[in-house]
């Protein structure tokens, strides 16, 4: 997808099906918090589900990007990239040199028109369970 501030690759994943050409995207993306980790685990889950399940590649191509703060996470951050920002608060400005991952995403967002949901993966320290925040729309 591109380069982290230190030059680490931030890798994606497309998923598609051989056989039926899909019209429609969803993207799941994780780790904008490096500390996070529970969001690793459940990215590793969805990947095996879909790898193993191509009911859904029917009707979506699907794109995983396994961890967006890949400079958080090689550095041992809890919640911000090599430049000290919290990635997940970057998205209304987003500085091109400095969040180079938000950047990218963006432009992911933008590009890809067929994209119809996006699920970002965190974990939470005092949310239990399960929980969404979501769009109004």
């Amino acid at each position: 997808m591109c380069y982290s501030l230190s030059n680490n690759a931030i890798p994606y994943l497309i998923f598609k099906s051989n056989v039926h050409k899909a019209e429609r995207q969803i993207l799941f993306f994780a780790r904008q918090h490096p500390g996070e980790t529970i969001s690793s685990h459940l990215m590793e889950s969805l990947l095996k589900s879909l790898c193993k399940n191509s009911k859904i590649l029917e009707k979506f191509e699907v794109i995983c990007v396994p961890m967006l703060n890949v400079d958080g996470v090689i550095y041992g951050n809890f919640r911000t990239n090599l430049a000290g920002y919290d990635i997940n608060r970057q998205w209304q400005n987003t500085d091109k040199w400095l969040n180079p991952e938000v950047h990218a995403m963006k432009k992911l967002l933008v590009k890809n028109p067929k994209i119809e949901f996006v699920l970002d993966l965190h974990g939470h320290s005092k949310k239990f369970n399960s929980f969404i925040y979501a769009c109004k729309q």
